[in-house]
């Protein structure tokens, strides 16, 4: 039985659904073909105002990997709790709710939320935070939206050897964690890390080499990294890989 599998992976969309789609036909993304695997590294929605196309194209789409990012950390804890508090929330949060669920969502001190215009987006979108897994593996690869859970001794990250066994708060500050900032001060695992989380225009700070105006994929010692700060460059990263699925 032959597991090699083309890999097309994004991260980091925020509701750029025109940016993300583009991308990915010009990568030769097949929607539902068992040769081509979709691995997404999480942060799905906020900042850009297509949101729902983003949910509704990941929804039919089978051949797919959804990581869970910090966004979805933030959105769970909303569509859970109906509690938002804007003062300690993610960037545009406020809008990507009043795309789902109408204008008058929020309360006047946008404390609380209604999710009563549609109870059944709501409960779609519970499903698609909770089908989310904390990293993928491939037999050469591992895939994680920030960082891998770590431990830290005298200033050095060291990455946890079984990263299942990790705590659910241990995930959440691994999601947060730049990729910078981990970069020089962590071990790497002994697969090639693929992140997102932290757009690649800021890897100058870690190879001088490169221009901080570059927001393409970059490549680095044991690390790949493919945030393209779509917000600010209006285009989305796609990585495409052959590997064996484990």
């Amino acid at each position: 039985m032959n597991n090699r599998k083309k890999l097309f992976i994004i991260s980091d969309i925020h509701g750029f659904y025109t940016e993300m789609k583009a991308a990915l036909d010009n990568a030769g993304f097949c929607e539902n073909d068992d040769g081509h695997l979709l691995i997404c590294c999480g942060d799905y929605f906020d900042r850009g105002k297509e949101n729902r196309k983003v949910f509704e194209y990941l929804e039919k789409v089978n051949n797919k990997i959804l990581i869970r990012g910090n966004h979805e950390d933030v959105l769970s804890y909303i569509l859970e709790s109906g509690l938002f508090h804007p003062k300690i929330y993610i960037s545009n949060a406020s809008e990507t709710l009043k795309e789902f669920f109408g204008e008058d969502c929020l309360d006047e001190k946008e404390e609380t939320v209604s999710f009563s215009a549609d109870p059944d987006v709501r409960q779609r979108l519970l499903c698609h935070i909770r089908s989310c897994v904390n990293y993928y593996e491939t037999e050469k690869y591992i895939f994680t939206h920030g960082w891998l859970p770590f431990e830290e001794n005298d200033g050095k990250l060291f990455i946890l050897k079984n990263p299942s066994s990790a705590s659910d708060e241990q995930w959440h500050i691994a999601r947060k964690t730049k990729w910078t900032d981990a970069y020089n001060l962590s071990d790497r695992p002994s697969k090639t890390l693929v992140c997102g989380h932290y757009p690649t225009f800021y890897a100058n700070t870690v190879d001088s080499r490169r221009k901080g105006d570059d927001s393409s994929v970059y490549c680095g010692k044991g690390l790949i990294a493919i945030d393209a700060g779509t917000d600010t460059s209006k285009r989305v990263n796609v990585l495409v890989l052959k590997d064996s699925i484990l």
